[in-house]
This record gives C-alpha cells, structure tokens and sequence, in this order.
C-alpha cells in the first residue's frame, strides 16, 4: 500500500512539471509572430522583385505571365505585366485608391473593391497586406503543430476583412492562410512554401492561391529574389502609370 502510494504521488509530481504543460501564447508573442511571418513575405520596406503567375489545373501548368512588381516604403504597389496578351498592362495600389491602366487607353481606370478582390490585382493587394499592421489577433490556439490565429481588419477598407493564419511556433513562418468574406465565407486560400534564402533575408519565395470551390485549380506566384531601390516622388501615381513610355 505504501509503494503504491508512494508511486502515485511520484506520478502526479512528474505530471506537475512546467515542461508537460502547453504553452500559453500572449499576445505580444502573437504580434511578434505576426511580424516575423510579414517579414518571409517581403524582407524590403523599399523596392523591386521579379514575379510571374502560373494556372495549374489538374496538375497542368500553363504558361507563367512574367510582371515587374515595385514598392515604396509607405505601401504603394506598381505591378507591370511584362509579357503574354496583358503585356504592359499596369496597376497601382496606394492608400487612396487602386487604379488599372491598360495599353490604348487615355486615362487609367479606377477599381472598386469587389474588382480587387476577384480580379488579377488581388495578387498584388493581398501582397501588400501587413499581419501585424492592418489586422488584430481576436484569438488563436494551437492546431496541429501550427499555431491558428483569428485576424479582424483594424478598419474598414481592406481587400479582406478577416483572415484566419497558421504560423510555425518555431519559426514565424506563415504555413496557410484562409481569406474570408465578411460574411464568414472562404474566398480564397494561400500556402505559402518555406522561406528559402536571398540576398535580402529570408523569403517565401512560392505561394499557391486555391479557389475552395476547385480543388484541381491552384495559381501559383513566385518570386525571384528581390532588390532594394529608390523612386522618383511622383512614381505611384495614376498620371505616372500613362506617362512612362511603352
């Protein structure tokens, strides 16, 4: 009796230990999770990277659309379509509005948000998106290794409105991550590859946007490693987008 006790008391001790209990996430370490995973989607505040745009549709890829993508410190975005039917089709995302310019055209045209969000600049949107800076964590856990996190816009005006992420405890990395429409719905989801390593930091370097409504269909974006630069003060804006020579 007295064995058996005492090696039930032995049990409960060695079940006591901090090193079994799960780790309780705060929320600065989520914020810092948070930062960490926008860092591998873009290690430059300032620049300019080399991008292209594949279908694969029941494992087939069709041909990449190559596009030049430019970015400024406050968050503008110029994306050039550098080949195929589109070639020298331009958008521009900046905090004021977003605006499409395409060639044979006099004046760029200005997108409404449903246009962003289903069309070929939600490549570019999505990319400028900040985890850290334009959502907060409304809650999280941990899910199959993953950390899962709950994300609301900070205010009204994102391309998405909610967003749930899975990060990498270890490493701060976005694994996958699910863009809602307000009313709950899953538009679109994003599997980001590893981050590999460039001259800039560390990237992710693939990403694969699925449709949830075709599970054969996925378009995938890469990157070439990215190069940091400056622009002229006047580059982000919609007269700049017809102005520059084709």
């Amino acid at each position: 009796m007295i064995k058996y006790l005492f090696s039930l008391v032995l049990t409960c001790m060695l079940l006591a230990q901090p090193g079994q209990a799960q780790h309780i996430w705060t929320k600065v370490e989520i914020q810092s999770l948070l930062k960490r995973a926008d860092a591998y989607r873009m290690p430059l505040e300032q620049g300019r990277v080399l991008a292209g745009i594949t279908l694969v549709k029941n494992g087939i890829r069709s041909r990449t659309l190559p596009m030049r993508i430019e970015f400024s410190a406050k968050r503008e975005r110029r994306i050039e379509t550098l080949g195929g039917a589109r070639k020298g089709q331009r958008v521009l995302l900046t905090p004021e509005g977003y605006w499409l310019y395409m060639t044979g055209i006099k004046q760029p045209v200005r997108l409404n948000r449903l246009q962003r969000v289903l069309g070929q600049a939600s490549f570019g949107d999505i990319g400028n998106l900040r985890f850290a800076e334009d959502y907060q964590a409304q809650n999280w856990n941990e899910e199959n290794g993953l950390i899962r996190i709950v994300l609301a816009a900070h205010m009204q005006g994102q391309v998405v409105d909610n967003i749930t992420l899975w990060i990498d405890p270890q490493t701060g990395a976005p694994v996958r991550a699910s863009l809602l429409f307000p009313s709950g719905k899953t538009f679109k989801i994003l599997n980001f590859d590893p981050p590999q390593p460039t001259p800039a930091g560390a990237m992710i370097l693939s990403t694969r946007f699925v449709d949830p409504t075709q599970a054969d269909v996925f378009t995938e974006l890469t990157y070439a490693p990215p190069e940091s630069t400056g622009f002229a003060p006047t580059y982000f804006t919609p007269t700049a987008l017809v102005a520059e020579k084709e």
